[in-house]
C-alpha cells in the first residue's frame, strides 16, 4: 500500500498536439507555431510558448546523431542550441534527448491521450520523472495541470487523464491486479501525483512488469 505524498514536480514539457511526427517534418518556423495554437484543446496540449522555459549549458542528441554539448534553451516547439544572436534551431522531430543540469527532456513519439481517445497521436518532448526497466514517467505541463506520462518497453506511451474518475479507470486497467492498490484508488486515496508511488510499488509486487495491453483494452469510447 501507498502512504505519503505524491510526485510533484515542478516539471516543464514541450508539445506538439494533434501532429503526426511525419506531418511536423513537413511544417516550419512560424507555420508549425501556427498550427499548434489552432490545435489547442480544453486540456491546453497546444500549448505554444514561444519563451525558453528551460535554458543553460548542456547536451542534446539530433535523430541519428552523437550527443553534442553546447548552450542549450528549450520551448513547447523547439530547442536552440548555442549563444550569441542567431542560435541554430531544432524542431522536436529532430530531437531525441536533451539535458540541461538535473533535467532530462526526451521526444516521445505516438503518445496516445486517454482523456481524448479521438485525437490523433502526438509528439512530444516529456520531462523524465521517474524510470525503470520496465515503465518511464514523463510529465506533461499543459493549461490543465501536470499529466503523467507513461512509455512501455514496446514504446506504447499513454498520457493519463488528470480527473479522479479517469485516472482511476486508466491504473486499474494497469495495476488493478494488485488488490491492494486497486482498493486504494477505488476509494480515492490516490490520485495522479502518486503515479511514481503507484508503479514502484506495484513493481515490488510484480518484478516482471506491466502488460500495455491491459491499458489499452479499457480504451474510452469515442464520445
Amino acid at each position: 500500500m501507498i502512504t505519503g505524498r505524491g510526485l510533484r514536480g515542478g516539471c516543464v514539457l514541450a508539445l506538439l498536439a494533434g501532429l503526426p511526427a511525419a506531418a511536423l517534418a513537413q511544417n516550419v518556423g512560424g507555420a508549425v507555431v501556427g498550427l499548434l495554437r489552432a490545435t489547442s484543446d480544453k486540456e491546453g496540449w497546444g500549448t505554444a510558448n514561444d519563451f525558453y522555459f528551460r535554458r543553460g549549458k548542456g547536451r542534446y542528441q539530433l535523430a541519428g546523431a552523437e550527443w553534442q554539448t553546447d548552450r542549450v534553451a528549450v520551448n513547447n516547439v523547439q530547442i536552440a542550441v548555442g549563444g550569441g544572436r542567431e542560435p541554430q534551431t531544432y524542431y522536436l522531430n529532430d530531437v531525441r534527448q536533451v539535458v540541461i543540469g538535473a533535467d532530462s527532456f526526451v521526444t516521445v513519439f505516438d503518445v496516445r491521450r486517454w482523456s481524448q481517445p479521438q485525437a490523433a497521436p502526438t509528439l512530444v518532448l516529456g520531462k523524465r520523472a521517474w524510470r525503470r526497466p520496465q515503465v518511464e514517467l514523463f510529465t506533461v505541463n499543459t493549461f490543465a495541470g501536470e499529466i503523467p506520462l507513461l512509455r512501455f518497453p514496446d514504446q506504447t506511451a499513454v498520457a493519463l487523464p488528470l480527473k479522479q474518475k479517469d485516472y482511476q479507470q486508466a491504473m486499474l486497467a494497469l495495476v488493478g491486479d494488485y488488490s491492494a492498490l486497486a482498493t486504494q484508488l477505488r476509494t480515492g486515496q490516490l490520485d495522479a501525483s502518486h503515479t511514481a508511488q503507484i508503479l514502484e510499488t506495484y513493481l515490488r509486487w510484480k518484478p516482471a512488469g506491466f502488460n500495455p495491453t491491459t491499458l489499452l483494452a479499457a480504451w474510452p469510447a469515442v464520445k
